[in-house]
């Protein structure tokens, strides 16, 4: 296990660290603010924040005003300017973005907190509880359903959606969405898998990777194709780590992976159509591609980028407007439905959509230059780059105990996973770019991905 005392030396880190274990308890919501759902997570981030400015007052904290903080802030400067286009900055929409704003810089933040490896290792098995805390909801869930399905069941389901009714449950709580759920569980799980692996056996991170499999699978969405990647990554760069040469197993995993991630994407793009009227061929059946809820969705929003070109129609708008009954009925009304249907506002459920849609092309610009400042240092750095220090413990033991180090390195291989998972194949399907846990994972890939400090770091301390 990992040396907790820099939990007790450093109020900032141990903060922080609640905020990671925290982030599953999305729903209900400890109070409303403004007409926004207050959170226990945002709690314990404006706490974070007092900390630090105590910190700084108090010359114990020294921030560093850099890259990071301007692409940050240039963000966040583009999203106002999309408010003050749409007249709504002294709106509810404004206060919504005030408490982004303090997600969008909590990766900054997050770099003058983790400045070594042993705070980076506590920071790490803080998302164990947390992905632990997500996961039991989806196993009280399940097992509600079919012993209380009135009670504790229907309490943790979140209806049926875009999918047909039926005696099984659809998980979701305590998130708002079920792909909202597997997005985080694609954020938190890869970096769990890095910091457990060394400390059990096999047969029980193989179990309970089966457990967490069953959780995903009865959320009935499309992000289990995330969820896939996300841990075949992890599993992969972790056996690398250890020293274990490319196998069959490396190679089963990746299969398994990409398979589930083109079906589930399938899913959302395509439809089963007669023969002779689809893309590709399925014997009795053609699939059709591009005729799905998503597409439906992602093209009506089309119209907002036209008619609000450089910057958008205002941050937490609705950017999507579409007529496509599959996009805002369940199956099971659509049987009835007939003639047609009145536009109905969406969101863009696709990340670079929803920025392009509410800040136009100068924030979806600001947005990329911010990605590229927070990724550039983990998302392409080379074998050659390894610190000697860090290259220096890999395969090693820990002190006084069997278990391997766990190094920068892995963390930013857990980062990858987490990011290719989470970012880049939700990114497609969902719009997650306000996720409270994407901003506190990043924090830490970017903390993992700069040079250690040779001195302790600097912190709030207790006098």
């Amino acid at each position: 296990m990992t040396d907790l005392g820099p939990l007790r030396r450093d109020p900032l880190l141990a903060v922080y660290a609640l905020l990671v274990v925290s982030l599953p308890l999305a729903r209900p919501p400890l109070l409303n603010l403004g007409g926004q759902p207050v959170q226990a997570s945002d709690i314990l981030l404006v706490l974070l924040y007092a900390l630090a400015a105590w910190g700084v007052m108090r010359r114990r904290l020294k921030l560093r005003f850099d890259e990071l903080f301007a692409a940050s802030a240039l963000y966040v400067a583009l999203l106002a300017l999309s408010l003050i286009t749409a007249h709504k900055l002294f709106t509810r929409d404004g206060v919504k973005l005030c408490a982004y704003a303090a997600m969008v810089f909590l990766p900054w933040l997050t770099t003058h907190i983790l400045t070594d490896e042993p705070r980076q290792r506590v920071a790490a098995w803080a998302w164990v509880p947390s992905a632990f805390i997500a996961s039991a909801f989806g196993v009280l869930g399940i097992a509600g359903f079919y012993l209380d399905r009135n009670g504790i069941g229907a309490s943790l389901q979140c209806g049926y959606g875009g999918v047909p009714s039926g005696n099984y449950p659809r998980l979701c709580r305590p998130f708002a969405t079920p792909n909202l759920f597997l997005n985080f569980l694609a954020t938190a799980v890869p970096i769990a898998i890095v910091v457990v692996a060394p400390h059990v056996r096999r047969a029980v991170l193989w179990g309970a990777l089966a457990a967490l499999g069953i959780v995903a699978a009865f959320t009935l969405s499309a992000g289990v194709g995330g969820l896939a990647i996300a841990i075949a990554m992890a599993l992969i760069g972790e056996r690398r780590s250890r020293g274990i040469p490319r196998g069959a197993l490396d190679t089963a995993l990746a299969a398994a992976a990409t398979l589930a991630a083109a079906f589930f994407m399938l899913t959302m793009i395509a439809t089963l159509a007669p023969r002779g009227e689809g893309h590709i061929s399925l014997g009795s059946r053609d699939l059709k591609m591009m005729d799905g809820m998503r597409p439906s969705i992602w093209a009506g929003v089309l119209p907002t980028i036209r008619e609000h070109p450089l910057t958008g129609m205002g941050y937490g708008a609705r950017v999507s407007e579409t007529n496509d009954p599959r996009a805002f009925n369940t199956p099971d009304k659509l049987k009835n439905l007939s003639g047609p249907v009145a536009p109905v506002r969406l969101e863009a459920h696709n990340v670079w959509l929803s920025v392009l849609g509410q800040a136009g092309v100068l924030g979806l610009a600001g947005f990329i230059f911010l990605l590229m400042v927070l990724t550039r240092g983990w998302l392409w750095r080379r074998a050659s780059d390894e610190p000697p220090s860090v290259a220096e413990f890999k395969g090693k033991t820990a002190a006084g105990g069997s278990a391997r180090v766990v190094t920068q390195a892995d963390l930013r291989n857990a980062a990858l996973a987490a990011f290719a998972g989470a970012f880049v194949y939700h990114g497609l399907i969902g719009a997650f770019e306000e996720a409270r846990h994407l901003w506190a994972f990043l924090g830490l890939a970017v903390a993992v991905s700069r040079p250690l400090c040779q001195t302790p770091a600097s912190s709030v301390r207790q006098p």
